[in-house]
């Protein structure tokens, strides 16, 4: 499965470099870990289906975003 999206600033839609980390959360272990791209704030990363992942967002300047997603089979 590709998961693809994109890092912008909320209020003023400035688009960021920013560490990511996705995490298997099953398996409680780091599957990826990369940066979006700092011009475009686009990233792109392939993972396996059926999971249920932890993505973790840090840019410098702002509080770290969170969120979980389960990509189906």
């Amino acid at each position: 499965t590709l998961l693809k999206g994109i890092i912008s600033d909320a209020v003023t839609k400035e688009l960021l470099g920013a560490e990511i980390e996705i995490i298997d959360n099953e398996l409680n272990e780091v599957v990826a870990n990369f940066e979006s791209n700092s011009k475009t704030g686009k990233y792109l990363v392939t993972l396996p289906s059926g999971r249920n992942y932890g993505i973790i967002v840090n840019a410098n300047g702002y509080l770290f975003h969170s969120e979980n997603t389960i990509l189906d089979k």
